[in-house]
């Protein structure tokens, strides 16, 4: 029941005035996304990330970035770019949170290979996405994406989080 409201809250910004809310691919479990937000910022000395980075706390002109943390590693034909940023470091507070996605095919450079998603609360659901060419953020609002849209890419963050736990857990 608390995985339904979660996708109710995130998602009805995108999806309530179309009455569509029934309709959506249920999200993975929060607990699952915070293995990966754990992983990422304990990272440093992980063999198989091509960078890891922490990012301090900064001001640039004028807007407060909170901690930060990223990794970059090649899975099954794809780069993936990982950021996690809250403002602890840790993926057990939601204050200020989120972990993102960038992802494309190894070797290509074009920004319409590049697609990005984020889930701002670790809750599993995908609230932000960039197809390379439209943005759609159901937090801070715009324009509501097409139900298939936003069910292809919460199937995506799924199985991202799913092959991640694999690679960094080895299960």
């Amino acid at each position: 029941m608390k995985q339904v409201l979660s996708v109710l809250i995130v998602c009805g910004a995108f999806l309530c005035s179309a009455g569509k809310a029934q309709d959506l691919l249920m999200p993975i479990s929060a607990d699952s996304v915070q293995m990966v937000s754990r992983a990422v910022v304990d990272a440093k000395h992980c063999d198989d990330l091509l960078v890891w980075k922490k990012y301090d706390p900064s001001i640039i002109s004028g807007v407060a970035y909170p901690l930060g943390y990223q990794a970059v590693l090649e899975l099954d034909d794809l780069r993936y770019t990982i950021y996690v940023s809250n403002d602890t470091g840790r993926p057990d507070s939601t204050n200020n949170g989120l972990i993102s996605f960038w992802s494309r095919p190894i070797g290509t450079r074009s920004a319409h290979d590049l697609i990005t998603w984020s889930d701002k609360r670790f809750d599993g659901s995908v609230d932000f996405i960039h197809n390379g060419r439209t943005w759609y953020d159901a937090v801070e609002g715009g324009p509501i994406p097409p139900l298939d849209l936003i069910n292809e890419y919460q199937e995506r963050h799924n199985e991202t989080i799913r092959k991640l736990v694999r690679f960094f857990y080895r299960e």
